[in-house]
This record gives structure tokens, sequence and C-alpha cells, in this order.
């Protein structure tokens, strides 16, 4: 799975909800994927969008496509046009208390 987004706090607890599940994580920030020629090869990515705003997304979508890994974007349940944004672009957003109550099923899924 891939982590994009500069939260050092999320990027931990994401990696270790990974490590107990035994997945290896790629760091990517945002600098990173807008360099990137095609998505990750990986199973899951999970976009920080509270870091990365409209801007990863739009750098998601132009990287991606329907044949691309899942990715999953968590953000403040404030800002509904973020969330709407990220989903008219075929991110999985979901507000961030949500991403945490379920990133172990998440993650168990892979």
């Amino acid at each position: 799975m891939a982590v994009v987004g500069g939260d050092l706090m999320a990027r931990s607890r994401i990696e270790a909800a990974a490590a107990s599940n035994s997945l290896e994580i790629q760091r990517l920030s945002p600098d990173d994927l807008e360099s990137l020629e095609a998505p990750p090869d990986v199973d899951l990515v999970v976009l920080d969008l509270d870091s990365g705003g409209r801007a990863l997304v739009d750098t998601w979508a132009s990287l991606a496509d329907e044949s691309g890994p899942r990715v999953v974007g968590y953000f403040s349940h404030v800002d509904v046009a973020l969330g709407d944004h990220a989903r008219s672009r075929g991110v999985d957003a979901v507000p961030r208390g949500r991403f945490w109550r379920t990133l172990e099923e998440i993650l168990a899924a892979l």
C-alpha cells in the first residue's frame, strides 16, 4: 500500500495499522506523486486530503485511471466540498473519523 500525505502523526497511525496486518508501506509526498508517470504498483493508496486538498485529488486523477489501485482519501467532515470533489474524481473519500474507525477493516480486506 502507499500513503500520500504530509501529516506525520496520521502516517504513523496508518503505518502501525499496516504493520499489524503484515502490509508494506510506500510513503509518498504530494510532490513524489506528481513526479510519477503511472500509479504506484500497490493494492491500496491512502490520500490525506486535508494536507493535499483539491490539488492532490486532481494529481491522483490525472495519474490513475479506473484500472489503478483502490484509493481511499480521508478529510475533515466539515469540508464537504473537498469530499464531493474527491468522489467525483474516483476517490473513495471518507470523513477522517470514519476512516480511523474503519482502517483495520480496510486493511484486512487487502
